[in-house]
């Protein structure tokens, strides 16, 4: 699979946006939540040198999988008025997508299965041919054999300038095994656009992305004609991945493998001893699964009423507080407390909100 032309040197930039560690893998977090993900299990090895996150959400088509999750830039979380199918709002909006853990893992895999369909439309330069190759129109991730009889072509157009042709099947085009064979003078034009439908709930694709590879190229690389930094392999569903009885549900699951060292030394630090009363005390397995579980992947709407009174309350409550800092951490005094409200991830909100304003008002170049 190949990668849009972006400078080895800006990807490696761009991966290391989200630090430390357990903010990289909150956006896993975050994805499933996208997703409309119910359920997120979060399983970390004996040895802790591998992290599997599975989710029930939508799962992905192998399409959805190059479009959206392996690419760089362009997200989609304003499609839709920038909620999910289920109608959640949506969280991501960086367009990041895979690199958000790239540097604390060598390797990300990847397996999902999804019930929806793939719907896209695709430009092609007809270049005096009378056949277009379907790996032309549909790309070549899932193999034309697994698609047979799963094609719907609903719209193709004949472009000529600012002129448009509805084509008709079979009077204008036909469509068989590998080819759309152009049967009719007006098919003849300089450009086709083909809107289509795949149906891919009978396939199921594992996926490995080599970030060592990719973090590891020199700047003078031209992505355009990497084809090897992701392998996907798709395959049919069998009835040894379907549940006794029952259907293949649409999932996802990744897997963060050959975690980096200093990911392993993080995860299995052993507990302080004689101090278990806080978390930050606690083994570092211990400290990663409960950050994940406490992390929650949108802010909460507190009414200004609410807050107040929780401020009230903490300052009422002070005097304990401090009393417990005392006893825990040890200390001989303590300085007095003040509450505030933390703003920001309003202030970041608010930032990124102006901006997209800001590139909606622009005027388009000339």
């Amino acid at each position: 699979m190949r990668l849009s032309g972006v400078d080895p040197g800006i990807i490696r930039e761009l991966s290391g946006i989200y630090k430390p560690f357990i903010k990289a893998f909150k956006e896993l977090i975050s994805n499933a939540y996208d997703a409309d993900a119910t359920t997120i299990t979060v399983k970390v090895a004996e040895d802790c040198e591998s992290i599997e996150v599975h989710d029930d959400g939508i799962g992905m088509t192998p399409y959805h999988f190059e479009s959206d999750f392996a690419r760089l830039g362009g997200s989609t979380a304003w499609l839709q008025g920038g909620r999910s199918p289920g109608g959640r709002p949506r969280i991501g909006h960086k367009g990041i997508g895979f690199l958000a853990v790239a540097r604390y893992c060598s390797e990300l895999h990847v397996t999902s299965h999804a019930t929806r369909s793939y719907e896209g439309t695709r430009l092609v330069q007809r270049r005096g041919r009378k056949a277009i190759p379907l790996e032309e129109i549909f790309g070549d991730v899932v193999p034309l054999e697994h698609l047979a009889g799963r094609i719907k072509v609903f719209k193709s157009e004949a472009l000529d300038g600012a002129r448009s042709v509805q084509l008709k099947k079979p009077i204008d085009f036909m469509l068989d095994g590998t080819e759309v064979r152009l049967a009719s003078p007006r098919s003849q034009s300089r450009e086709l656009r083909f809107s289509y439908v795949l149906d891919c709930s009978h396939l199921l694709f594992d996926a490995m992305l080599d970030f060592d590879y990719l973090l590891g190229l020199e700047h003078r690389e031209d992505l355009r004609t990497l084809d090897n930094f992701c392998k996907v392999k798709v395959r049919l569903v069998t009835p040894r991945d379907r549940p006794v009885g029952g259907t293949l549900e649409p999932f996802t699951t990744v897997r963060l493998k050959k975690l980096k060292d200093f990911v392993v030394r993080e995860l299995t630090a052993p507990p302080v001893k004689g101090k278990q009363k806080s978390i930050v005390f606690r083994s570092g397995r211990e400290q990663f699964l409960w950050r994940v579980a406490r992390s929650s992947p949108i802010r909460d709407d507190v009414p200004n009423e609410v807050e107040a009174d929780a401020i009230k309350a903490l300052e009422h409550a002070s005097g304990y507080i401090r009393r417990e800092l005392v006893e825990r951490l040890q200390l001989r005094r303590v300085p007095e407390l003040h509450f505030t409200l933390d703003l920001s991830q309003e202030h970041v909100e608010r930032i990124e909100r102006l901006l997209k304003e800001m590139k909606k008002d622009k005027p388009s170049a000339p």
